[in-house]
């Protein structure tokens, strides 16, 4: 009675719910229908209406941004229609709350379009979610997109703020080159989506993510296909998704196949496990009742069905162990999902076992540790079906062992277990249906959901550890009651859910029988229903019985069954009966109608009970295509040449009509497989096939196909460049101009076009600058290409092309260019006598070329010779251009060297009376001889010469004596021209009746270098003590040989010289002399030079930066700064050139030459040139300054890019720049033929050669009525 009264509450409650919410409405539906963009904007802006519909094609503001602000949930409803979003300007979609917008198409029969035009340089639609606590969630279901372009995201968000979830089902996206912006979402899924470029061929992607997996966005039961240069391909599940691109093809996100695999026999069930494969969903239905007589391991990859159909499945003696998610490294799905069901009536398919080594395992192979550790998620269900452990031993008491295995505790496991329906019983006392590992032995996660249920068995529970761990209300839905029995044979419910399920169990008195029940307060199962396949035209009509169960507590009554899409099904009878509990009704039959179109149909079938509660279920029927025989392709040869006309005619397609065929081309590429070109009969060369192509749905044929091959024209066609002779300027020329020959006929093609029509047009790329440049066949010629009238490059059909360069010459200046070394003289002094300096004809060097010379002479000997001039080149960079010149007779200069002064020099001497001096003393005290030295008196009789003691002898008279001391001349190069003259002194030597000194100290023939201050030998001066102070002596400096110089003072200059100290005449009492020679020669310097000698035009004056340049030291003069391209000298001379000399011994001025070349101009390469096919290359204007190198190239269709010269304003200082690449966008042009069949109306005329991307506006008008 206390169960009976809870059940009349629980109904009396549901009616009073019933009547308060029909009273209240709470639930309804706002819907807003519009069709305009107006309407469209406020509705999808207010915070009243749910749901937006388009009735019509709604273009957006074009005079300004669209901006929907949304304040809550919003559904658009495309409806069949399309949404323009219009070139200038975006949709602006502006989030103010937690919300979710929808994108839909409840229109079956048409297909709805988002068409974005939008070129701002942005992405077209801007989202933007002004706040972090807003949750938003987007969906897009069955809308296509298209863009214009192929660049930019489709779906991204502006600010901070991510979207939660993004879902795309049921589209296809053109354009873009990603549907979604990995800033965009929080996670996202994809289903049954498209994606492929507009425009072409280029990289796209779902996503451009290195880290987002294929497994991450899709769901079990899909796949991505997607096509390289190999074909087409199934990505991996683990595959990042930046390495999916549709360069080669679409991408498809699609549902898998399923495969539907019957098994009488063991073998044949063994033959139906190896062919699960991750690529394909598989059902495997028993077709009998099998035993297992080996052990089978089961690959659950991806959705995994075993439907017993009523049949039982006998594992008593070996285990049936499912192997989760992994079969090798190459195949594995770590969302896979198994089920195990039984379609056949009232639980009447039974897997059986005994328990150990015979029973149902759930676990997993091992795998290497990068993959054990990525998340898996699995799910097990059980629909129906009866399964048992009939075993009372150890280990026998459980009917499932779940991952209790060592592999799967070490793998980062979730499973989702759902129990729909099903029977279990358990032989052992105390047993239970699942067996899981303990938490403490593993990580796994583990979710549960039991519907409907019974388990039998003494002491029996639904599960052990990490299941037992559970509470009650975790593991069932809150409409699910829980029954159990007890030792007095009474059927308790449970009332307190928050049990734990180790804590719900049965009795073990073995009297009574023992259960735990799982049933819906009220409620029904109804199966879901497969109608027999059909094939189209079908005469005799598919029908199947629905199975409608009693899962509740108490009978129940159905009220109504109804079938979604009545005009294709229908329902065999209306009735209303009542099902008693756990029993099934099998009086209603779902009926297919006939002249369905080929296809799979998947209608709802809804059963509502008394309660007003609905229940559904799926109905699949398949309609196969009716198979056509006898199709062919008629009208082509196996081979033909080029320009050929074919006519191809389909034969056998009467059936299908006018649009239910269509012969598709395919191109054989260098791989040997065969490419997708359209339908157009193709006109170039290569190998092809030709395919009947069925469009028709409804009908398939095998395929019928011609293989074709179309070749060359094998007639030569010469193309042949000009020649052409220049005078060398220091500019690059070129000669752009060509003539087209063809068949050996010598005279050109005019208009370059061949007798077909079809046009040639050749790069010429020959350029010469140099003399070195002329070579024969220089004009080099590129590239030919040969374009039909309609533009299309036929090049490739034409075997016989020609290349025949022409010759470019470039001849040197004529005016020659003559050096002149310089001359030089000197006075013999024992080194080399050297000139290195020259001049040139002026005027004849361009800018930039610079002369570089060799001046050979050197004479140091008395005599001349010449100074010559050799190796003269021109130079530019580093590299020889002297055959650009002309070269004239240089001339030599002349090095002269004249016999020299010995620079004798002997201080006056003193003798005592009566006394004498040695020959050998003066011969050692005359300095600055070369050769050999002989003394004679001159004057005087105070002495006189002993020839045998080699003396000179005073007698006892004083007086002055003149001697002349004689150097012989010297012929040191032995010509007989003597380098050092015979040069005589005069000296005296004073006879006086007075004690000689010894006076010494200093160093004797000391050189010394000029740095402008006085030099004196080094030592220091003594005399014999007790006779003269050193202080008293008489000093003089004098110069010897060709050195004026005399002076108490130490000299400075440059020069040889002698010192002499002397005891002064005035002294009565003593007398002497003492001298010494020194020389001081030249300071050298080094010479100067420029840091750099060349220099880049700049506009502005350009002063070089010397080295070694000392203004105190030098004079400069000449060209120091300039401005404008040239060439350019420094001279730079000694200021003092008596004591200061270039560090190679010379002093002569130097000439230091420099230049300005031309500089690059600032130049902007034109972007945005665009054109239309069959024009020519001068049609297609240019900035300023740039022309054409091939004007009268003929244009082709797409972006191509030409060679232009840019010659600036200023030619002397700004180089003219050739072969710089342009790009011109060259576009296509068609044809709008218009025309009203049956002439009942007018219409916009036709347009010819419309030009790609442009809007042609037609206007049809019909007749009244």
């Amino acid at each position: 009675m206390k169960n009976k009264t809870k059940y009349l509450v629980a109904i009396l409650l549901m009616l009073v719910s019933f009547l308060l919410i029909g009273a209240t409405n709470v639930n309804a539906t706002t819907t807003a229908e519009v069709n305009n963009y107006s309407d469209l904007t406020d509705k999808m802006s207010d915070n009243v209406t749910d749901v937006v519909k388009l009735t019509s094609d709604i273009t957006l503001r074009e005079d300004s941004k669209t901006t929907f602000s949304l304040e809550m949930s919003k559904t658009l409803d495309f409806n069949g229609f399309t949404l323009t979003v219009p070139e200038h300007y975006k949709l602006y979609l502006i989030y103010y709350n937690t919300l979710d917008l929808k994108f839909i198409n409840s229109n079956s029969s048409k297909r709805a379009k988002l068409n974005l035009l939008t070129d701002t340089g942005y992405t077209p639609i801007y989202n933007e979610i002004k706040k972090a606590e807003y949750t938003v969630n987007f969906e897009m279901d069955g809308i296509d997109v298209e863009y214009i372009k192929d660049f930019d995201s489709f779906w991204q968000t502006a600010g901070d703020y991510r979207f939660n979830n993004v879902v795309f089902r049921n589209l296809k996206v053109t354009g873009f080159y990603e549907m979604v912006d990995t800033r965009a979402y929080k996670s996202v899924k994809f289903s049954n989506v498209t994606k492929e470029s507009k425009n072409t061929t280029s990289k796209t992607y779902l996503i451009q993510s290195s880290t987002l997996t294929v497994d991450e966005v899709l769901d079990a039961d899909s796949i991505i296909e997607y096509h390289d240069r190999e074909g087409t391909k199934i990505a991996n599940r683990t595959a990042t998704l930046d390495t999916i691109n549709a360069y080669w093809g679409p991408i498809t996100v699609k549902k898998k196949e399923v495969q539907t695999l019957t098994a009488t026999t063991e073998a044949e069930l063994i033959n139906a496990v190896n062919q699960i494969n991750n690529s394909k969903d598989t059902i495997i239905k028993l077709g009998a009742d099998i035993k297992l007589t080996k052990f089978l391991g089961f690959n659950v990859l991806g959705n995994v069905t075993l439907d017993l159909a009523g049949n039982t499945l006998d594992v008593s003696e070996h285990n049936l162990t499912f192997y989760y998610g992994y079969k090798d490294e190459n195949n594995y799905n770590f969302r896979s999902n198994l089920t195990i069901k039984d379609s056949g009536n009232g639980n009447s398919g039974k897997i059986v076992g005994v328990g150990f080594n015979g029973r149902v395992r759930l676990s997993t192979l091992d795998m290497t540790e990068e993959l054990k550790n990525l998340p898996k998620t699995y799910g097990f269900t059980i629909d129906g079906g009866t399964y048992a452990v009939t075993g009372t031993n150890s280990w026998d008491e459980y009917i499932f062992d779940v991952l209790s295995d060592s592999e799967p505790m070490e793998q980062n496991i979730t499973i989702n277990v759902n129990v729909k329906k099903g029977v279990f019983e358990v032989g052992k006392v105390d047993g239970e249906i699942f067996y899981f590992p303990s938490s403490d032995e593993t990580n796994m996660k583990a979710n549960f959901n039991f519907e409907t249920l019974m388990v039998k068995g003494l002491g029996v529970k639904l599960g052990s550890n990490i299941l037992a761990e559970k509470r009650i209300n975790e593991v069932i839905p809150n409409d699910t009651k829980l029954y159990y029995t007890t030792d007095t044979n009474q059927v308790i419910e449970l009332e307190d859910k928050a049990t734990l399920v180790r804590n719900v169990r049965t009795s073990t008195n073995a009297i009574y029988p023992q259960y735990i029940k799982l049933a819906k307060e009220t409620g029904l199962s109804v199966n879901n229903v497969t109608l027999p396949n059909v094939t189209f035209g079908y005469t005799v009509v598919p029908e199947a019985t629905i199975n409608i169960t009693n899962i509740g507590a108490a009978e129940l009554k159905i009220t109504n069954v109804t079938v979604s899409d009545t005009d294709k099904f229908e329902i065999n009878i209306s009735s209303q009966p009542t099902i008693g509990i756990g029993a099934t009704n099998t009086d209603f039959k779902i009926k297919a109608k006939t002249g369905l179109s080929a296809g799979t149909y998947t209608p709802t079938i809804t059963v509502t009970d008394e309660n007003g509660k609905t229940y559904t279920a799926t109905v699949t029927l398949k309609v196969e295509q009716k198979q056509l025989t006898g199709l062919g392709i008629s009208g082509l040869d196996s081979t033909w040449v080029y320009g050929t006309t074919k006519t191809p005619t389909a034969t056998g397609v009467d059936d299908l009509g006018a649009d239910g065929y269509e012969i598709i081309y395919s191109k054989k590429d260098s791989s040997g497989n065969y490419a997708n070109i359209g339908n157009k009969l193709p006109i170039l060369v290569g190998e092809y096939k030709a395919t009947l192509s069925v469009k028709n749905p409804n009908y398939t044929a095998s395929e019928a196909s011609v293989d074709f091959k179309i070749t060359p024209i094998t007639t030569p066609v010469e193309v042949k460049s000009y020649d052409d002779t220049f005078t060398y300027n220091g500019s690059e020329h070129t000669k752009n101009a060509y003539d087209v020959l063809w068949a050996n006929n010598t005279s050109p093609r005019t208009d370059n076009k061949l007798p077909n029509g079809d046009k040639v047009t050749a790069v010429i790329t020959g350029k010469v600058r140099d003399v070195k440049d002329t070579a024969l066949e220089n004009n080099t010629i590129e590239k030919i290409t040969i374009v039909n009238a309609e533009g299309v490059d036929v090049t490739d059909c034409y075997s016989g092309i020609v290349k025949a360069a022409g010759k470019l010459t470039v001849n040197p200046i004529t005016t020659p260019i003559v050096v002149k070394a310089d001359s030089d003289t000197k006075v013999y002094n024992g080194t080399e006598l050297t000139k290195n300096t020259y001049t040139n004809t002026d005027h004849v060097l361009l800018p930039g070329d610079m002369l570089e010379v060799t001046i050979t002479g050197s004479q140091k000997f008395v005599g001349s010779s010449n100074n010559t001039v050799s190796n003269v080149k021109v130079m530019r960079n580093g590299e020889d251009i002297t055959s650009n010149y002309t070269m004239g007779t240089h001339v030599n200069g002349v090095l002269e060297v004249t016999s020299a002064e010995q620079p004798l020099a002997i201080a006056d001497q003193y003798v005592r009376v009566n006394g004498s001096i040695l020959l050998s003393y003066l011969e050692q005290s005359v300095t600055g001889n070369e050769g050999n030295i002989d003394f004679n008196i001159k004057s005087g009789t105070a002495l006189t010469y002993d020839s045998v003691n080699e003396e000179f002898v005073a007698g006892a008279t004083e007086g002055d004596v003149v001697l002349t001391v004689t150097a012989a001349k010297m012929d040191l190069g032995g010509d007989g021209t003597p380098e050092w003259k015979e040069t005589t002194k005069d000296f005296t030597i004073h006879v006086v009746n007075k004690t000689d000194v010894n006076i010494s100290g200093l160093s004797n023939n000391e050189t010394f270098t000029y740095d402008g201050n006085p030099k004196m030998p080094t030592g220091t001066i003594s005399v014999n003590a007790g006779t003269v102070n050193v202080s008293d002596l008489e000093v003089k400096y004098q110069g010897t040989g060709t050195t004026s110089y005399n002076s108490a003072t130490a000299p400075t200059n440059v020069g040889t010289y002698t010192v002499t100290y002397k005891v002064a005449d005035s002294n009565s009492d003593y007398t002497g002399t003492f001298s010494v020679a020194f020389t001081i020669k030249k300071a050298q310097l080094e010479k100067v030079t420029l840091v750099e000698d060349t220099f880049e035009y700049t506009g502005d004056e350009i002063v070089p930066q010397d080295s070694n340049f000392d203004l105190n030291k030098m004079n400069f003069s000449g060209d120091i700064k300039a401005t404008n391209v040239g060439n350019y000298s420094i001279t730079v001379s000694l200021k003092d050139k008596d004591n200061y000399e270039w560090k190679d011994g010379s002093n002569g001025d130097l000439t230091i030459n420099w230049s300005i070349t031309q500089a690059t101009p600032n130049y902007t390469v034109p972007t945005g040139l665009t054109s239309v096919k069959g024009k020519i290359l001068a049609d297609v204007v240019l900035p300023t300054g740039f022309t054409w190198n091939a004007p009268a190239t003929v244009l082709t269709v797409g972006t191509n890019t030409y060679k232009a010269t840019y010659t600036p304003v200023d030619t002397t200082n700004y180089k003219t720049i050739t072969d710089i690449d342009i790009e011109v966008d060259v576009k296509n042009t068609f044809n709008v033929i218009t025309s009203v069949p049956g002439g009942n109306g007018t219409i916009t005329p036709s347009k010819i050669d419309v030009i790609e991307g442009s809007k042609v506006k037609i206007t049809f008008t019909p007749n009244t009525g």
